[in-house]
C-alpha cells in the first residue's frame, strides 16, 4: 500500500523593495556622473595638449625659418648710406599692454621686419609682416625676393614700407600672431629699444625701431633677439568670431587673454658681424 506524502510547498523569495532599488540607481547614477566627469576632464586635457601642441610646433618652425635666414644677414657695401637691416612699427600703432598675473603687464609689438641676405653670389631681400587689419592679432607672411646688389636698399625699403601681404602669393609661416618684435645688440651687448624719431615718415616713431638712424650706418648688429607671440587656436577662433560685433574691442579682448599667448625667444648671432669700429649699436 502507497503512503500518499503531501509535498511541501516552496517559500517564494521576495523581491527589492522600493528602497534597495532607489539605492541601486543612486549608486549607478553615481558612477555614471563620476565617469562622464573623468571623461569629460580627460577630454579637455587632451584637446588642451593638442593646442598646445599646435601652438609649439607651429613656433618653433616658425622661430628655425626666422633664425636660419637671420643668420645670412649681410652687408650691402662699405659705404654708410645703405639699408641692410629694418625692423619698425608702422603707421605709428601704439602697442598692445597685456595683463599678467600679479599686476604685472607686457607690451605686444607687431613689427614690420625687412634685412638684405647672401647665398654665394646671389643676393636676396626679405620681408616678414604680421596681416592683422588693425585687429592686433594675425598671420605672419614672409616675402622673399632675388636681387640686383644695386637695388638691394630699396628693396628693403619697398618690403617696409609698401608691401602689403597677399595670402594667395606669399607664404604664410604661422596664424595667431599678436607679438613680433626685433631688438639688435652691438658687440658689448648694448641696444638701443628707445624711441627713434624720423618726422618727415611719421610711422618710424615708435618703441621697437632696431636701427640707432636711417641710412646712416652700414654696420650690423653682432646678434639679433627675436620674440614671437601666438594665441591659442581654440582663443583665435573665438575672437574671429566676434569682429563682426559692432561693439567688440579687439584691443580689450587680448589684453586680458595672456594665459592663453605663447611667447618663444631666441638669440639669433649675425654671421657677417663687422669689427668694433663699425659697432652698430650704441654702447
Amino acid at each position: 500500500m502507497k503512503r500518499w506524502v503531501q509535498p511541501t510547498p516552496r517559500r517564494l523569495s521576495s523581491g527589492f523593495s522600493l528602497m534597495e532599488v532607489l539605492v541601486a540607481v543612486s549608486l549607478l547614477a553615481f558612477i555614471v556622473g563620476a565617469l562622464l566627469l573623468t571623461f569629460n576632464q580627460t577630454q579637455r586635457t587632451f584637446r588642451r595638449s593638442v593646442n598646445q601642441v599646435d601652438v609649439l610646433e607651429g613656433g618653433r618652425s616658425a622661430m628655425l625659418t626666422l633664425s636660419r635666414e637671420l643668420q645670412e644677414l649681410h652687408p650691402t657695401s662699405g659705404w654708410s648710406n645703405t639699408l641692410d637691416l629694418v625692423a619698425v612699427l608702422p603707421d605709428n600703432r601704439p602697442a598692445l599692454t597685456v595683463q599678467l598675473p600679479g599686476g604685472e603687464s607686457r607690451l605686444n609689438f607687431l613689427q614690420r621686419l625687412a634685412f638684405v641676405s647672401r647665398l654665394n653670389d646671389e643676393w636676396f631681400v626679405t620681408g616678414y609682416q604680421v596681416l592683422d587689419n588693425g585687429m592686433g592679432v594675425g598671420p605672419l607672411f614672409r616675402w622673399r625676393v632675388r636681387t640686383p646688389l644695386a637695388l638691394a636698399s630699396s628693396n628693403v625699403w619697398f618690403a617696409v614700407a609698401r608691401w602689403v601681404p597677399d595670402p594667395a602669393t606669399d607664404s604664410r609661416l604661422i596664424d595667431g600672431v599678436v607679438h613680433f618684435q626685433l631688438t639688435a645688440y652691438g658687440t658689448v651687448g648694448g641696444t638701443n629699444g628707445a624711441i627713434v624719431p624720423w618726422r618727415p615718415i611719421p610711422w618710424l616713431n615708435g618703441q621697437g625701431n632696431v636701427f640707432p638712424d636711417l641710412l646712416t650706418s652700414n654696420a650690423l648688429p653682432s646678434s639679433l633677439g627675436i620674440e614671437l607671440g601666438v594665441l591659442e587656436p581654440q582663443t583665435l577662433t573665438a575672437f574671429r568670431a566676434r569682429t563682426n560685433i559692432a561693439s567688440f574691442d579687439p584691443q580689450a579682448y587680448l589684453a586680458d587673454r595672456a594665459s592663453r599667448m605663447h611667447v618663444f625667444k631666441q638669440q639669433i648671432p649675425v654671421r657677417a658681424t663687422p669689427g668694433p669700429e663699425m659697432s652698430w649699436v650704441r654702447p
